[in-house]
């Protein structure tokens, strides 16, 4: 199957509207045919991970004039004023700030893992089932 060059319709309206919200479960909402945030939850987080999604957001936000310097400065004020410097920011602030710049810079990565794994236990002795739900159940 081609990659498509260009955004569909609807992929159009959901960058427009995550452009102007910042929100891409509430875009879904508003563009795609759903009203369950979890469905629309999952299906921005495809789109968001779209190449062409990602291109499109980016130019909207440069028509719409966003500088990511004018970002990078405001936070870095927000990062200097959460040291102390003013008592209106806290230290989460100043946290907060540092580490949307490390995402932006591309030195920190959101990533989520998870892993599957199917097993015959049912011959397994008690004792064995029980160390085993004891040492894997928090990550269940």
């Amino acid at each position: 199957m081609e990659t498509p060059k260009k955004l569909n319709p609807r992929q159009r309206r959901f960058v427009k509207e995550y452009v102007k919200t910042g929100n891409g479960t509430q875009s879904v909402l508003k563009t795609y045919n759903t009203n369950k945030p979890r469905n629309a939850s999952v299906l921005a987080n495809k789109l968001l991970k779209k190449p062409l999604i990602q291109k499109g957001i980016e130019e909207a936000m440069m028509e719409a004039g966003y500088d990511i310097a004018d970002s990078v400065r405001d936070l870095q004020k927000a990062s200097r004023l959460g040291l102390g410097n003013e008592k209106s920011a806290k230290v989460s602030d100043s946290i907060r700030a540092n580490e949307i710049l490390l995402k932006l810079s591309g030195v920190v990565v959101d990533r989520k893992a998870s892993v599957s794994i199917k097993a015959d236990v049912s011959n397994l002795p008690k004792d064995q089932l029980l160390k085993l739900n004891k040492k894997y159940n928090k990550y269940i």
